[in-house]
């Protein structure tokens, strides 16, 4: 190893003495640099690298070569200052020497490029470290660079639909080659015929570049080509009506496509296309008949709407300038003008398609669809009534879910009939075991803080089977913490070891299903310790964290989205234990016991394991 370092090292000289011959860096700063280098040259060929090692050696160089720039910039600005004092002919030899490059300029750069190929050869399948070097090389603006990072990466991840738009984007709009572009998408589709965002991305690059045509024909002053002699939107017709053959289409390509359309001028007849398309294809999917519903909403023929009222309001001026002063005093009841009853035209358009919909397809998904979209726009009356038809129509065909009844309490509960909401949901799980959380959970939070609460979560208990270990661990955390609410001590424990045993296999709550701000079994953890802790019983609060850090497993599958409230939770044992009424000797051993087995915990995770050892130090030395 050390020879392999070595070699690397020799490679360096000649053009670290050049930057040291020219006082970029003084002999002291070079020595400090291939010291660091020489270290850092170690951890790369250790047997188990760290990649947080690789990235702090490339982060050191990336400073490196910002303040390489900064004095060859003030050496190159004294160095015009002192030329001016010297005659012309002495002048242009100097200006010629000040132009040459020199090995010691390029050198940084280029270990640093040759530091990333080592990284990638480590740690291959790593994505971030390919993002990381990719925005590296857009810094400094190395697109040729770039473009063979991204064949290599496409090479290694071509399922990988991000990268494939990626390398488009930057044909298109970096070197400006739009036929590169559309390759690149289309050796994308040709791997990956089923990726929606593909096929979306080639549609809108279309667009982008009749855009460029059209800015084109601006500034060029050109006239207009007509619909016969150019049709600019073929390619983005033709990129859409492959898609929806090809794609796994739901209506969600389609209504993506008609989306982008509104970010672009003059597609109000393409628009018109993708819809009929929605309809004569996706007519037995939900998720089409959503599509055309929001479509309908903002009408793609709005701008000729406009330009019609517009005229009909200018004919109603200039006949009210004529009325006026014969008829002065006279109160004659005017029609609803026609922009009002285009308005509520479209707004009624959307029950005719919602209701041909749900006649269409009679099914738990369309109502659920059907609902979410009415109450995701403003209400009124016919759209409420239509709601309630859904609903009736879903409880007449016994076709009522999870899902639907939830949507149905949300209805109930903002049309502030929670006594209904209570009924629909005691009467829907008397009839069906539900082993769904939500619906406990919702229940739960609409008679809470009566105790009733604390009955529905315990008989959710009996029902849920504990194979579902999230729904149970979902209500377990949220029976807890309504005891806790409650302060009913006596049931705390007996929850409290159902959560230490069965925490090791669940992944975590149920969607949203949250009633007390418990938002995972690492929150749960946290707040039921403190909960203890508030009532001031040491022996209470190191039985919880001595479960949970020297008896359970669970913190050894930490992620990033619970760390944090790990740590919170070994910081909160610790003030309790340096707050304690033992003596500092005890105090001291207990606190490093826990961060002793806490460091071991938290290995993964570099910055709150450099925290919790300064906490240790600071504990016994400090």
């Amino acid at each position: 190893m050390a020879e392999q370092v070595q070699a690397t090292l020799d490679q360096m000289v000649e053009p670290l003495q050049d930057l040291q011959q020219r006082n970029v860096f003084t002999p002291a700063e070079i020595h400090a640099i291939v010291e660091r280098r020489r270290d850092y040259e170690y951890m790369l060929r250790r047997r188990n690298v760290r990649k947080v090692d690789c990235l702090k050696y490339v982060d050191d160089e990336v400073k490196l070569e910002q303040l390489r720039e900064l004095r060859i910039r003030k050496i190159q600005r004294e160095a015009r200052e002192a030329l001016q004092k010297l005659p012309r002919e002495e002048r242009e030899k100097q200006a010629q020497k000040m132009i040459k490059k020199h090995i010691g300029d390029r050198h940084v750069l280029q270990h640093i490029h040759s530091l990333w190929t080592r990284i990638f050869r480590k740690f291959r399948a790593d994505q971030d470290l390919y993002l990381q070097y990719a925005d590296f090389l857009k810094q400094q603006g190395a697109h040729g660079k770039l473009s063979q990072l991204y064949a290599s990466v496409l090479a290694i991840f071509p399922r990988e639909s991000a990268w494939w738009i990626r390398a488009a984007s930057h044909e298109f709009f970096t070197n400006n080659n739009v036929q590169a572009a559309r390759v690149m998408l289309q050796r994308g589709i040709r791997v990956n015929p089923k990726s929606n965002d593909l096929w979306v991305q080639s549609f809108v690059l279309e667009l982008h570049f009749v855009q460029k045509i059209h800015g084109r024909r601006q500034l060029l002053e050109l006239p207009k080509a007509s619909k016969e002699d150019d049709d600019i939107y073929k390619l983005a017709r033709l990129v859409h009506d492959n898609a929806i053959l090809s794609a796994e289409d739901d209506g969600a390509v389609g209504l993506l496509m008609w989306q982008h359309c509104e970010y672009f001028p003059h597609t109000n007849e393409l628009q018109q296309h993708i819809l009929q398309a929605l309809r004569k294809r996706c007519s037995d999917k939900p998720q089409a008949w959503i599509a055309m519903a929001r479509c309908s909403l903002q009408s793609p023929s709005q701008s000729l709407e406009q330009n019609e009222t517009n005229d009909d309001d200018n004919e109603e001026d200039g006949n009210s300038s004529e009325s006026d002063h014969d008829e002065e005093n006279v109160e004659i009841p005017l029609p609803p003008p026609k922009k009002k009853q285009k308005l509520e035209a479209k707004k009624e358009s959307v029950l005719v398609i919602l209701n041909e919909a749900i006649q269409s397809i009679p099914t738990s998904e369309m109502y659920v669809e059907s609902v979410r979209f009415l109450r995701g726009i403003p209400m009124t009356e016919s759209r409420r009534k239509l709601i309630e038809k859904i609903f009736a129509n879903a409880s007449a065909q016994d076709k009522v879910t999870v899902e639907l009844l939830l949507e149905h309490v949300d209805f109930l509960e903002g049309s502030d009939q929670t006594k209904q909401a209570l009924k629909k949901l005691r009467k829907y799980t008397a009839n069906n075991k539900v082993s769904d959380a939500r619906v406990w959970t919702r229940w739960a939070k609409i008679v809470f803080p009566n105790p009733e609460a604390a009955t529905v979560l315990s008989k959710a208990l009996k029902v849920i089977p504990m194979a579902s270990s999230d729904h149970y661990m979902t209500v377990l955390l949220q029976l807890l913490g309504t005891m806790m609410a409650l302060k009913r001590h006596n049931d705390y424990w007996a929850l409290w070891e159902q959560v230490l045993l069965l925490a090791p296999g669940c992944q975590g709550l149920v969607d949203d299903a949250t009633l007390f701000g418990i938002k995972s079994i690492a929150d749960g953890c946290l707040q039921f310790l403190t909960h203890i802790s508030s009532l001031k019983l040491l022996s209470d609060v190191r039985k919880i964290y001595e479960a949970v850090l020297f008896q359970s497993s669970m913190m050894d599958r930490m992620d990033e989205s619970n760390a944090h409230l790990f740590k919170s939770f070994v910081e909160t044992a610790i003030e309790h234990e340096r707050l304690g009424s033992d003596d500092n000797s005890s105090k001291k051993q207990r606190i490093s016991r826990i961060l002793d087995v806490a460091l071991r915990k938290f290995q993964n995770f570099v910055d709150l394991a450099d925290d919790l050892r300064q906490k240790r130090e600071d504990a016994l030395y400090g």
